[in-house]
């Protein structure tokens, strides 16, 4: 999916955070104290890979809905691929439109005759 990558980092990073400090808990005689911490620590870890995989699924769902940014604010820089299907104006070029497909990466500008790397904005979603 679109941002799956960006969740399973930040969760691998969560888990890695957990055993680091389950580890250093463990180290001499197992206390009660010790043994309550490595509860806290688990429970924390578990309501943070929560928390975050709901975020993941309110942000898949908005998407599936249609509810994405609003089209003014939806910007794409040169060479990046497109994410959201439509006609896309360049920010230095207001006659310089292109329509573009989800996955294709975008063009230079060529709005002097030559191209040059810009910024475009969506301006009609299709």
């Amino acid at each position: 999916m679109k941002n799956v990558k960006k969740y399973v980092i930040i969760s691998a990073a969560v888990i890695v955070l957990m055993i680091i400090l389950l580890l250093l808990l463990s180290i001499g005689e197992m206390t009660n104290i010790k043994k309550t911490f490595n509860m806290i620590v688990i429970i924390a870890t578990v309501v943070t890979l929560l928390i975050i995989w709901l975020k993941y699924y309110n942000d898949m769902k908005s998407v599936m809905l249609g509810e994405t940014e609003d089209e003014a604010t939806v910007t794409a820089h040169t060479g990046t691929q497109c994410e959201i299907e439509g006609l896309y104006q360049c920010t230095e070029h207001e006659n310089r439109q292109i329509n573009m497909k989800v996955g294709k990466r975008f063009p230079p500008c060529k709005g002097d005759t030559k191209g040059h790397s810009c910024d475009w904005v969506l301006i009609k979603k299709e």
